[in-house]
């Protein structure tokens, strides 16, 4: 059942089927659902799950994403990529690095960063939404992938379970005056982010990833961008790991999806991979006091 209007028919130059809902379980189950259900050719549009709320939000690993009514942004898309699998990791970097550059355009001003593997955040390291790709291998290709994705739009407060969010408006009101201004001439303040007008602008800024492949995907250096991007480079950073928790200096992304860091103990350079290890939210030192991060 669609309970929202929906914005299919309003992306005219993409080739996306917008399904909208008031209420779901999951997004991705849902998207998982239709997409087994009708299937889908490369020439057919890629449907795209939306709903105000869902009652069993995923994140990575099982983990539970929650968000409030009509607060987020919550949206899965079923894309083709047919690649071959060392180029999974650079294609969800750059999906990642794509939605980054569209809600800076989308609120300029507003800067957002990529927090290893998949997370946007803000310069503080404060959660703003995340990426979830469920993907279907034959081989050694990646052929098809549900990408689901959830972003803060309009929360104000966080629970106690939530302590290191916030949203894209906090993030707005909280831009030098000057920023917020739409113009010198008309000095009317940027309205209240809107997800049916975010949900449009980041599908446009997806459109590359209709087609396979990854030829024409994104303008110059992809790994240099999101490199540009990434928070905590350069700062020693808390990860929780096999044996614990360790501390080491984020040096950049490597283009196979690890993380390349420098651990001080050892003296060495390391290369850390998802999910053996877990860049935490809650940047504490041995010491228990606040890292510069």
């Amino acid at each position: 059942m669609n309970d929202l209007p929906s914005p299919e028919g309003l992306i005219k130059d993409h080739l996306f089927e917008v399904i909208a809902f008031e209420v779901l379980e999951s997004t991705q189950d849902t998207l998982r659902e239709l997409v087994g259900l009708s299937g889908r050719g490369f020439g057919d549009p890629a449907k795209v799950v939306w709903a105000l709320h869902q009652n069993k939000g995923r994140g990575r690993m099982g983990q539970a994403w929650t968000c409030d009514p009509g607060q987020g942004l919550l949206a899965s898309v079923h894309l083709r990529p047919e690649i071959p699998l060392e180029k999974a990791p650079e294609w969800g970097y750059r999906l990642a690095l794509a939605v980054a550059e569209a809600i800076e355009g989308y609120r300029p001003g507003l800067q957002v960063l990529l927090k290893w593997p998949n997370d946007w955040v803000n310069a503080d390291g404060r959660k703003i939404g995340g990426l979830l790709i469920e993907s279907q291998v034959q081989g050694t290709c990646l052929q098809e992938a549900l990408v689901g994705f959830g972003l803060n739009l309009l929360q104000k407060t966080f629970g106690k379970d939530l302590p290191f969010a916030t949203s894209l408006l906090l993030e707005q009101e909280s831009l030098p005056k000057a920023s917020k201004l739409s113009a010198a001439s008309n000095p009317t303040p940027a309205a209240a982010p809107d997800a049916s007008e975010l949900l449009r602008v980041i599908l446009k800024a997806w459109s590359w990833a209709l087609e396979p492949g990854l030829e024409g995907s994104a303008e110059g250096p992809w790994l240099q961008k999101c490199n540009q991007r990434l928070w905590g480079q350069g700062c020693l950073c808390a990860f929780d790991g096999p044996e614990g928790r360790h501390f080491f200096e984020i040096q950049g992304l490597a283009s196979d999806g690890g993380l390349m860091v420098f651990d001080p103990k050892h003296a060495s350079p390391l290369v850390l991979r998802h999910p053996e290890y877990r860049l935490l939210y809650s940047q504490q030192s041995a010491n228990d006091e606040p890292m510069p991060v």
